[in-house]
């Protein structure tokens, strides 16, 4: 299977990745998704510097690792 080699942007922090291409779609729409959550909770949150990004992004990035089987 053939990988191609894409950056994802979220919360303001690119990931470059190697993924198949029959994957690419979904990946990239999962990113829109992160990033469209991400927003919802800046605004509900009123957040709007740097720093406060930066604890949620941290705080969403280690929940995300709680919820999967191989942590």
């Amino acid at each position: 299977m053939d990988n191609l080699s894409i950056k994802i942007v979220i919360g303001n922090r690119s990931y470059p990745m190697k993924v198949p291409i029959s994957e690419e779609q979904k990946i990239r729409k999962i990113g829109k998704e992160l990033n469209n959550k991400i927003s919802e909770v800046k605004k509900q949150m009123n957040i709007d510097d740097d720093l406060h990004e930066k604890l949620f992004n941290e705080i969403h990035i280690n929940g995300i690792r709680l919820d999967t089987k191989d942590s």
